[in-house]
């Protein structure tokens, strides 16, 4: 998709439902502990063992003779061990966590909303979906937990669009594991409702995060891309997402750079992921300076124009709004500024 080479504003990270700890997860069954069979490999913790030099779970490859590198989640270790390979079970076969072999390179899991566990492919969640590109599905590379370490395994999803609504009956399109769109259970709550993985939105709306004064709500999808896209819901408007083919219908201004009314202790800035505006406290990064780990002074906006220079603080401009030093050069669409120069 096309992206807009400003798309990096407010030295911002995209907050969206999905992204958070709170997102939709594959998990484990609990085990009896560590000093059985393991869960995952269903091969005592004698059989086998380390080999020599390090090993790949995600294909089973670096052990010697018979063995295959296995990732147990249950301990989180990367071990050599013996598997039967012919009698192993392919990625997508139903396993019984605590006693089944899966074939090498996966895990034996449990997804969230399964009734059964299945052998999943191990990943790298570091390394995006790569690791699971190979899979004839569409998978996304996963933590079983947020402290799964470096590995996590690819999970089947359900691709969606929230402004065509083209899930199936009971489902809603929604940021599903590591932002990816995905149909997942709908729920009840309503425009502007809190909103996460144990309360999803109704069929409809999507759930965003939108940072720490706004929060994770569910909003009405809309097409930025079309100008005749009407929101329904009141005192809104269609506002973009960064990095996204669709928008929020969300409140259109929460505060002005251009006519700051923020308290004095802080400043109207750019909201994560969106084209919305907020107050939050104000820091000590003046003009030309950057802005990637503390915040800009009040009366500065920080941003990153092309995505290559890095966030920079900027005086924000517009037609009734000149600039102190430079001209107003940059319009930042969506935003109704844009920035001196």
């Amino acid at each position: 998709m096309s992206k807009p080479a400003y798309r990096h504003l407010a030295g911002l990270v995209v907050a969206l439902a999905a992204c958070s700890a709170e997102a939709p997860g594959p998990s484990t069954e609990p085990d009896a502990g560590d000093s059985g069979p393991d869960a995952q490999s269903g091969v005592d913790a004698g059989d086998g063992g380390v080999g020599s030099g390090p090993c790949d779970p995600t294909d089973g490859s670096g052990c010697s003779g018979d063995r295959r590198c296995v990732w147990l989640p249950s301990s989180d270790a990367v071990r050599c061990r013996a598997i039967d390979l012919d009698n192993a079970l392919a990625v997508g076969a139903t396993c019984e966590p605590r006693q089944t072999r899966c074939a090498a390179g996966a895990t034996c899991a449990l997804i969230q909303g399964a009734s059964e566990a299945r052998c999943r492919k191990t990943c790298r969640p570091s390394q995006g979906n790569r690791d699971c590109d190979a899979l004839i599905d569409e998978h996304v590379c996963v933590e079983l937990s947020p402290s799964s370490g470096e590995f996590g395994i690819c999970s089947p999803i359900t691709p969606c669009d929230p402004l065509l609504d083209d899930c199936s009956a009971g489902e809603a399109c929604a940021f599903v594991h590591g932002g990816a769109l995905g149909c997942a259970p709908a729920g009840t709550a309503e425009v502007r409702d809190d909103c996460s993985t144990d309360q999803p939105c109704q069929r409809g709306l999507i759930c965003v995060n939108l940072g720490s004064e706004i929060g994770q709500k569910c909003y009405e999808p809309c097409d930025t891309g079309n100008p005749s896209s009407v929101c329904t819901t009141p005192s809104t408007r269609c506002r973009r997402l960064l990095d996204q083919t669709f928008g929020i219908c969300a409140d259109s201004i929460q505060c002005d750079p251009l006519n700051d009314i923020c308290p004095p202790d802080q400043r109207c800035t750019l909201v994560a992921g969106s084209a919305l505006t907020e107050c939050q406290p104000a820091g000590n990064v003046p003009r030309g300076g950057d802005c990637r780990t503390m915040s800009c002074q009040r009366g500065n906006v920080c941003v990153d124009v092309d995505g290559t220079a890095g966030p920079i603080c900027y005086e924000p401009c517009g037609a009734m709004s000149a600039c102190s030093v430079g001209t107003c050069s940059v319009n930042l669409e969506g935003f109704g500024f844009g920035i001196c120069r």
